[in-house]
C-alpha cells in the first residue's frame, strides 16, 4: 500500500507545496492491530494532482473496488475554464461528477441490496478556488465529502434502509 500526503509549510515567510509517499508491505501476517513500519520513504517539493491530471479513467479503475477510500484536490478553475469531470464503473454501479461551473459533485452508488444513493452537495465559495473532495464506498452504501462537510448513506449489514411493503391481512 502506498500513502502519500500532500501539504503546505510556511519557512522563512516562503510557503512550499510538499508531497511524502510511504509503502507499506500489506501481507497477511502483517494485519492486525499493530504497527506496520514503511518499507521506503520518499519527501519532495510538489502539488497534489487534481483528478482530471490522473484522468477520469482513474476514478473508473477505482470504482472496480468493492470498497475504497479517496480524497483529492479539485479547483474550480483548471486550464482557464470551470473545472468539470465525471467518472463511473463498467456496470454504473458507482458515478461520480465533479462539475465547478454549476456549484455541484454528486456521488451516486447502487449498493448490495440495489438501492440507488444520491449524495449531492454544493461547492461553496472559497476565497482560492480550491476544493477537498473524499469519497468512501462500501457494499452498503457510501459518503461524500466536500470541504470537511460530508453526507453519507449506508444500509445496515442484512437490511436495506427503505422499508418492505408488508402484504394486506384478509
Amino acid at each position: 500500500m502506498t500513502l502519500w500526503i500532500y501539504f503546505d509549510a510556511t519557512i522563512g515567510g516562503v510557503t512550499k507545496h510538499f508531497i511524502q509517499e510511504h509503502r507499506f508491505p500489506l501481507l497477511p501476517q502483517t494485519l492486525g492491530s499493530k504497527t506496520i513500519d514503511p518499507k521506503s520513504n520518499r519527501y519532495d517539493e510538489g502539488l497534489a494532482p487534481v483528478p482530471i491530471q490522473l484522468g477520469s479513467e482513474f476514478l473508473s479503475e477505482q470504482f472496480v473496488k468493492d470498497k475504497a477510500t479517496l480524497v483529492f484536490p479539485a479547483p474550480e478553475i483548471y486550464e482557464n475554464q470551470p473545472l468539470t469531470f465525471s467518472a463511473k464503473n463498467s456496470n454504473r454501479s458507482r458515478s461520480f461528477v465533479y462539475d465547478a461551473e454549476h456549484r455541484r459533485v454528486i456521488f451516486r452508488i447502487v449498493n448490495v441490496n440495489n438501492r440507488v444513493i444520491t449524495l449531492d452537495q454544493m461547492l461553496l465559495e472559497r476565497r482560492d478556488g480550491n476544493h477537498i473532495i473524499g469519497i468512501s464506498w462500501s457494499a452498503l452504501g457510501g459518503s461524500l465529502t466536500v470541504d470537511g462537510k460530508t453526507e453519507q448513506d449506508y444500509d445496515r449489514p442484512g437490511k436495506p434502509s427503505t422499508p418492505k411493503m408488508k402484504a394486506p391481512h384478509s
